[in-house]
């Protein structure tokens, strides 16, 4: 009986043994490959990104895309779906803001707010004025980005200004670091859209504004 006993109590013991180990490979492996993946993610945003850039631009074009047609008019831009809410609509308008930034050309602004071109302004037009500017900016923008000209700007149009930003990367790691970066980077990326997004939500986008200033 006592021999029985024994035998039952190391029996016991082997299966405690073995479930235990089992539980603590279960325990440690999610550990592992988040760690691992946290590991990934800190080598791959040790700098500017220009994959997260990419993406975080692609993400605006979806969103001013209101047809999802895959391109994008200025009357698309200028005209909102009237199905968006409140909080939509200025996602919208400032999505548009980031993907479309003004360009360097002057805008005459009594041309701009004449809009029936009759030479006089309107009690209409003069209180459109800075409404009938910014659709002035914005189609200006909307031509820049238009390579083709043919009144359409498609997703390879609207990121082509991502990979003028990646022309810095110089080893092509995907990542540019404090090296590959100058001071007509800064002013290229600025008309990059998804970089402002990223700078503010990196935790590298401190980094990156010390790395300017001290340009």
């Amino acid at each position: 009986m006592a021999i029985a006993t024994y035998r039952k109590l190391i029996f016991l013991a082997l299966l405690y043994v073995l479930s235990s180990a089992l539980v603590a490979q279960e325990a440690t492996e999610p550990s592992t490959s988040t760690d691992s993946q946290a590991s990934q993610e800190k080598g791959s945003s040790d700098g500017i990104s220009i994959d997260r850039i990419r993406k975080s631009s692609s993400a605006i074009f979806d969103l001013v895309d209101g047809d999802s047609n895959g391109e994008l008019t200025i009357e698309e831009l200028l005209q909102p779906p009237e199905e968006l809410n409140r909080n939509q609509a200025m996602r919208r308008s400032n999505a548009i803001r980031a993907g479309f930034p003004p360009t360097n050309t002057r805008i005459d602004v009594f041309e701009a707010s004449d809009t029936d071109g009759d030479g006089a302004l309107s009690r209409t037009e003069y209180e459109e004025r800075a409404r009938s500017v910014r659709a002035r900016s914005l189609e200006l923008a909307f031509h820049s980005i238009d390579a083709d000209e043919n009144g359409k700007v498609d997703l390879s149009e609207f990121n082509s200004r991502v990979d003028r930003l990646a022309e810095w990367d110089k080893n092509e790691d995907g990542i540019l670091g404090r090296s590959e970066v100058d001071r007509d980077f800064w002013r290229e990326a600025n008309r990059v859209p998804g970089y402002s997004r990223w700078m503010a939500s990196s935790r590298w986008g401190p980094r990156m504004r010390s790395w300017r200033s001290r340009r």
